[in-house]
């Protein structure tokens, strides 16, 4: 399932949006004009059919529940993940979720989505261990992501698919770089640089515009594949969905300021002004450390 890419040109008559896309397009072809990069994407495996068939089956706004959750229900290792996910801590659900349709009942089908391709990032690209653990990046991003979910007043579900995917490209980068990412951690360990400028040192590129560069191409919306783009310098985007990219933005930032120890200038303060959201971060500080126990 590949988007083909349609290369936008700014101008003063296109809507905002058009010019953001335009804009975040040329940004990403840094990441088509790696040697090997883009061909090696097509070593990940593909998208699991399940997923074009969800996606499909939302468009219809009828659809009932007893179809999604066929759907599911017919990849058995599918299944069983998305329950394990309904049931734990992240969700807090008061009561055990036996059956995929309680599911969809329980967390409405755009989440129910996002967990089928969390299933699919987490259970089926195979990073190499001696760079990334499995466990711990599906921890750290379920974590950002239920963050997210908690923080933003609307778009509550974009928040949590965005915050649970904004680290994706280090993922792929586990996978089918290891070396090249062995190189940005050593050279992290020596350097006071941020990881971005290293990463692009190195790579050409960031794992933020890798990652939105592999979700533009699975057709996940702009709005998503924007906030992945810029989650860590969002005040580089002309965003058209402030609020979206500000909920992934701090929660990220702050996750790793309270838990991980990193400096306080990873949260950019200047765009949650701007957003009209400074008066949330006391509130925010005290859901992350919080949940830290």
């Amino acid at each position: 399932m590949e988007r083909t890419r349609r290369i936008l040109t700014i101008n003063d008559d296109a809507s905002a949006e058009d010019n953001e896309r335009a804009r975040l397009e040329r940004q990403l072809q840094r990441v088509e004009s790696i040697d090997g990069l883009v061909s090696s994407l097509k070593k990940l495996p593909s998208l699991p059919t399940s997923y074009d068939e969800l996606t499909r089956a939302l468009s219809d706004p009828d659809v009932h529940v007893q179809r999604i959750a066929g759907i599911i229900e017919r990849d058995p290792v599918l299944a069983l993940k998305v329950l394990q996910i309904t049931n734990s801590a992240f969700f807090g659900t008061a009561r055990r979720i036996s059956s995929i349709a309680d599911a969809i009942t329980r967390l409405g089908t755009t989440m129910v989505r996002t967990l089928v391709l969390s299933t699919f990032v987490f259970d089926r690209m195979k990073p190499d261990p001696r760079v990334l653990s499995t466990e711990q990046f599906q921890a750290a991003s379920l974590l950002v992501a239920r963050t997210a979910r908690r923080f933003a007043r609307t778009d509550a579900d974009a928040a949590f698919t965005a915050g649970l995917l904004a680290d994706i490209g280090k993922l792929v980068l586990a996978v089918l770089m290891p070396e090249k990412l062995l190189e940005i951690v050593h050279r992290l360990a020596e350097t006071t640089a941020s990881p971005e400028s290293v990463e692009t040192e190195i790579l050409g590129t960031s794992h933020a515009e890798l990652g939105a560069f592999l979700l533009d191409r699975w057709n996940l919306p702009f709005s998503i594949v924007q906030a992945v783009a810029h989650h860590h310098h969002p005040s580089t985007a002309l965003a058209t969905n402030p609020s979206l990219l500000a909920y992934v933005h701090a929660a990220d930032a702050i996750v790793g300021i309270e838990l991980c120890g990193d400096p306080q200038t990873r949260l950019d303060v200047g765009f949650l002004a701007s957003c009209g959201l400074m008066g949330e971060l006391p509130q925010w500080t005290t859901i992350v450390r919080g949940g830290s126990r």
